[in-house]
């Protein structure tokens, strides 16, 4: 399978014919497949048997909702999708899962035998996706001239984007375990809510913004925060960021300390009240 880069445009408009379209990676015509944006897998996992999730968005006026769908677009060829699966799926997938290697403390997680450039370019294909999507839920969510150098990166599998720059220079990826210390909402309602990836930026532009999303009771941050100097940029370090290590600590965050998320599990109380919550 050939993944030169070439140049791609996201409107639909680059269709070759009624049957074909551009593959988003290889940059080849090819028959697409439905790619999903988060892997089906999780889906399968919060669905637990259960036809329906509950589908909380990152905003303040979209409600909490029972759903059975999971995004879904046309960007990969055959091909493209295995060789995301086999390079960064197979293993990003598993992450969250509780295994040998997985220590559980009372304020962190921690990860032994990480494998820091999978699991980085795993999360990176999930935004990347998005931004490439014609869904409209991810209407807004654009990574500009960003976006090819992702591409790039996940065709070489290297986090290089030159000799001297790396792709985790300019976007940190950081995870944390959302917990409830009241017990108001159960750790199993948390594990059980999808928060689609959502958008939240500072006041000042020199504040930066992320995406994020949560899954498995796990938020992940794409933080995009632009420093002067190269060297702080390089080396700029935040809560419970992922790291070139060989393990890593999660570490728990009370949901009452992200006011955003306090507010949407509110109405996810509200909505469980209601509706009865996923089984």
């Amino acid at each position: 399978m050939s993944h030169k880069p070439s140049k791609l445009a996201k409107n639909s408009d680059q269709k070759k014919s009624p049957n074909k379209a551009i593959c988003r990676l290889c940059g080849e015509e090819k028959f697409l497949r439905k790619s999903h944006i988060i892997p089906q897998s999780y889906y399968r996992r919060i669905k637990s048997g259960n036809g329906q999730l509950l589908k909380v968005k990152g905003d303040k006026t979209t409600p909490p909702a029972l759903d059975n769908s999971d995004p879904k677009d046309r960007l990969l060829c055959q091909d493209c999708e295995q060789f995301i699966e086999k390079h960064y799926e197979k293993d990003g997938t598993q992450f969250f899962k509780p295994r040998s290697t997985t220590i559980v403390m009372p304020n962190y997680i921690k990860i032994k035998k990480f494998k820091y450039r999978i699991i980085y370019l795993y999360f990176l294909s999930i935004i990347w996706r998005a931004s490439e999507s014609s869904l409209p839920q991810y209407k807004d969510l654009t990574l500009g001239n960003i976006a090819p150098l992702i591409r790039q990166c996940l065709i070489n599998k290297s986090l290089s984007i030159s000799p001297q720059v790396r792709i985790d220079h300019f976007i940190k990826i950081c995870v944390v375990r959302i917990t409830e210390k009241s017990g108001t909402i159960s750790d199993r309602l948390i594990k059980k809510c999808l928060i689609d990836i959502a958008l939240d930026k500072g006041e000042e532009l020199s504040e930066g913004f992320l995406y994020y999303f949560m899954i498995d009771g796990f938020l992940v941050c794409y933080l995009f925060k632009a420093v002067e100097n190269f060297e702080l940029q390089k080396t700029a370090r935040y809560l419970s960021q992922l790291e070139d290590r060989s393990s890593i600590k999660l570490q728990k965050v009370d949901i009452s300390e992200l006011s955003q998320l306090s507010s949407l599990f509110s109405e996810v109380t509200r909505k469980i009240l209601e509706a009865g919550p996923p089984r």
